[in-house]
């Protein structure tokens, strides 16, 4: 073979295997063969909002600083940040943009700790609660991803109980007030809630919605709305709407029969310190419904209480409870109660009638109050003693005395004048 094309061919064979060698061995092979396991660091902490915090933020929260906490796995400079998929994505509080990737330049020696910190956005729609992340880096050799789970927090709302006052509401009642009271018991806070209500049967006079920015985790939340029945009667429910999320709240609204029940009063004035005096009431219905099943209580100051005989102390159970089977239509009760007065001051105390009832056919307890003033009068010892003690009275008394000392002296002078003058005739 000639020399020179056998030169040719040596020098090309050692040119392609060089070229080989070069591919193999080069930073672009080694590059795609650095796995995260070969990655020089090790994730150790993942924290949201601050370095020790065990909070989770929720679906939809905007610049929450994000910390990650890795150790060295080696010796090395690395430059490197925390590679975020959907649902986050870079946030910055202030600067001029709204997407900024923070990346750090360490010198990292083997077994310390660093942290890096990232602000980060949330979409609403995240649904899922953990989140494989990583961090990429590069160093001198080449670049990997120490991967970490990012852990994300859901609220759970909803509502615990609710309530009226008053309990029971009747046709075209005003100024009702209903109370829902709500709950957080999920693994993170919400933000941005609105809560609101909406029923036919009511009208709402106080705002018909609630727009909070933040509702805590582990937090219980009230929510007050004011109400004015409508004229109708029978179920009225009420829609009760939070975080996107909507509530049936059973209402009933009776008929405003209750108007037609009349409660008054007649009795004596009552005496200090008198036992088994008398206070009575009169119970009316001038409606066209029948009162069923009725229960009459009194309710007392402590200055006044039921009579009790001494010989039948077991009357105290239900002294103080009146029943009745019905009141028809222009019928009317007289109800009495035997009562005992403390020994206390004159003045005006409280008293308020209780009445229990149903209507036909129902199973609901409704229920109306009076309240009337009871006038105690003071006894006759306390009489005079008050009366002795008036400045009106004060003066005349003192003149009296007065008069009657005078009197006296004048008595026993004009005695003993005339003692000494007998005395003065024997001699």
């Amino acid at each position: 073979m000639n020399k020179k094309i056998l030169a040719v061919l040596i020098v090309f064979m050692f040119a392609a295997s060089g070229l080989l060698a070069y591919e193999y061995s080069g930073v672009n092979d080694h590059k795609s063969a650095f796995t995260s396991s070969q990655a020089p660091v090790e994730v150790t902490g993942v924290h949201w909002y601050n370095q020790t915090s065990s909070m989770l933020p929720a679906p939809g929260s905007g610049d929450v600083p994000l910390y990650v906490t890795f150790t060295a796995l080696a010796t090395e400079n690395v430059s490197g940040f925390i590679n975020l998929t959907s649902p986050f994505s870079y946030s910055y509080i202030s600067g001029p943009n709204s997407d900024v990737k923070s990346v750090y330049t360490l010198s990292l020696k083997a077994g310390d700790s660093y942290t890096i910190m990232q602000m980060v956005n949330i979409s609403a729609s995240a649904s899922g609660n953990l989140y494989e992340e990583n961090i990429t880096l590069s160093t001198s050799s080449g670049s990997s991803n120490a991967n970490f789970t990012l852990p994300l927090g859901q609220p759970s709302l909803s509502v615990v109980t609710y309530y009226t006052n008053p309990p029971v509401i009747y046709q075209d009642q005003k100024g009702i007030k209903l109370t829902v009271v709500t709950s957080n018991t999920g693994t993170s806070n919400a933000n941005n809630v609105t809560a609101g209500i909406y029923s036919k049967y009511f009208n709402v006079i106080s705002p018909a919605n609630y727009s909070i920015k933040y509702y805590p985790l582990g937090k219980i939340m009230n929510f007050t709305f004011y109400l004015n029945a409508k004229n109708v009667s029978g179920s009225a429910p009420i829609y009760f709407s939070m975080y996107n999320i909507t509530y049936t709240l059973k209402s009933r609204i009776n008929s405003d029969q209750y108007v037609n029940l009349k409660i008054t009063e007649a009795s004596d004035k009552l005496v200090s310190g008198e036992k088994k005096q008398i206070i009575t009431f009169y119970i009316n219905n001038t409606g066209n419904k029948t009162f069923r099943d009725l229960n009459i209580h009194m309710l007392m100051p402590s200055v006044i209480s039921i009579h009790i005989p001494s010989s039948n102390p077991l009357a105290a159970l239900d002294a103080d409870n009146v029943t009745y089977s019905s009141l028809k239509p222009g019928q009317s009760l007289k109800v009495t109660f035997i009562v005992d007065v403390s020994d206390v001051y004159s003045g005006n105390y409280p008293v308020q009638l209780l009445v229990e009832y149903r209507f036909n056919n129902t199973e609901s307890v409704f229920y109306k109050t009076a309240t009337f003033t009871e006038k105690v009068s003071p006894s006759p010892d306390e009489e005079i003693e008050h009366n002795i003690i008036k400045p009106e009275y004060l003066v005349p008394i003192v003149l009296v005395i007065a008069i009657l000392i005078i009197i006296g002296a004048a008595v026993r002078h004009s005695h003993k004048k005339e003692k000494n003058m007998n005395k003065n005739n024997k001699k």
